[in-house]
């Protein structure tokens, strides 16, 4: 689809790619024994992340001798394409991370192994172990996404929360956010909590990151695709007045930091973990930065998502996870490796890593995620970021979009992009906005 023209330009170089030093996987011998060399290829650029990938090939080669894994950090935003060139020029590496939401062309394609028939025979990878919303985006029928045989498995899953500073709704002697408050009580807490000087400069904000325009369209009976992907509907009524609420905490009642405000830095001044914000929507992977960069500067806690129509659903991105080349010369040992990933030693190590939620349902529920957080809390937070799972989405990724969707939307409905373009008319600028991905989708679902 609409990689066609980067496959094109890049299958020039598949005769130099064949013969080239950076061929995926080979055999060697060693010692007169044959080895196996598998390429694996990840972002894991951190620290943290270099740690927890290191760790798991090093106990997988312990156990599988005849195997060795390469290991080979690609990070940056062009990933996916880096990865789709090297399947064209046939250095395809046998085993890859991979975002859920750049994965159809590699299904369109044929690039990945089909996983299912090996999972016949697997006694350590089960389908029924993970949260099923999980492996949705790793299905594909031939056809259509989202059915059909499993094709990769999750590494792990996010979901969102609220962050709120008890000091500060203490001082204002608000009740704290619980199970039933709504995106009322949200907003009448944001106005309370909001204090600027005769000027209008901020003194204090109710809200650093607001709720998600996408989680309102949904909260709101609207919807974000037709039934067949071939149309974005976020310029219906429902859409539009998503859109508008977001808006109006940040233009209209200005509780909430702008996007400019975030990228000029005003919420190092400003923000939650400056202490000097209310609330915040917060992911499961920010939480070690916000235990550690808060410290005991002021109390805090987590809390669900406010209710919006009696509903509280959130949109899914991603997950991230792990795919085997179809072009692969082992596909056994691969398979092997990818057990180690994504079956319970990797799982495991994903609990203790804490950034996020782990993908297989009972190292979720297991001490070692729910205790992860050097809080007294950690299990109450934990579950409430693990109940979200049981409020997704899962439908965000759209095989025939070339551009992420939440990029578009910050283009064009940011709420300060509106107040300038339109003079605040959020509807013009939503239809406009549906109007880009709409097209982009036309000529794309026709390739």
């Amino acid at each position: 689809m609409y990689f066609k023209k980067l496959l094109k330009l890049a299958a020039v170089t598949s005769m130099l790619g064949a013969i080239c030093l950076l061929a995926a996987s080979c055999s060697k011998d060693m010692a007169g024994e044959k080895v196996i060399e598998l390429q694996f290829v990840n972002w894991e650029s951190t620290p943290e992340g270099m740690k927890f990938i290191n760790r798991l090939i090093g106990e997988f080669e312990n156990e599988n001798p005849g195997v060795i894994i390469k290991n080979v950090v690609m990070p940056g935003r062009s990933y996916s394409d880096a990865l789709l060139t090297r399947f064209a020029g046939n250095t395809a590496p046998d085993i890859f991370e991979i975002n859920t939401e750049y994965i159809s062309p590699f299904l369109e394609k044929g690039l990945l192994l089909n996983l299912s028939p090996y999972l016949a025979d697997s006694t350590q990878l089960k389908e029924e172990n993970f949260f099923q919303g999980g492996l949705v985006n790793f299905r594909y029928d031939g056809r259509r996404m989202r059915q059909g045989d499993i094709y990769g498995f999750p590494k792990d899953l996010t979901s969102a929360a609220v962050i709120y500073n008890k000091t500060l709704f203490d001082k204002q002697k608000l009740p704290y956010p619980h199970k039933r408050w709504t995106d009322r009580d949200y907003l009448d807490a944001a106005q309370k909590l909001t204090v600027r000087d005769a000027s209008g400069r901020i003194l204090q904000i109710g809200i650093e990151r607001p709720l998600n325009s996408l989680d309102m369209v949904l909260n709101k009976e609207g919807r974000i695709w037709s039934d067949d992907y071939k149309k974005c509907l976020l310029d219906s009524k429902e859409g539009i007045s998503a859109f508008q609420y977001v808006y109006d905490l940040q233009e209209v009642y200005r509780v909430a930091l702008k996007n400019t405000d975030l990228r000029q830095g005003v919420a190092e001044g400003f923000g939650f973990k400056a202490g000097k914000a209310g609330m915040s929507l917060v992911y499961r992977y920010e939480m070690p930065d916000m235990v550690n960069g808060i410290g005991d500067r002021f109390e805090w806690g987590v809390a669900s998502l406010p209710l919006v129509n009696g509903r509280r659903l959130q949109v899914f991105r991603g997950p991230s996870g792990w795919c085997i080349s179809g072009k692969t010369m082992h596909p056994k040992e691969a398979f092997k490796f990818m057990e180690f990933l994504a079956g319970k030693r990797g799982q495991t190590e994903t609990a203790r890593l804490g950034w996020n939620i782990p993908a297989d349902e009972k190292i979720a529920a297991g001490t070692i995620f729910l205790d992860n957080l050097n809080r007294p809390d950690t299990r109450q937070i934990n579950g409430i970021f693990t109940a979200g799972l049981n409020d997704m989405y899962w439908g965000l990724v759209n095989p025939y979009m070339p551009r992420r969707l939440d990029a578009i939307i910050a283009a064009e409905c940011d709420p300060g992009i509106c107040k300038q373009r339109n003079g605040g008319k959020i509807d013009k600028q939503v239809r406009n906005m549906a109007g880009i991905v709409n097209k982009l989708i036309a000529g794309n679902s026709k390739l």
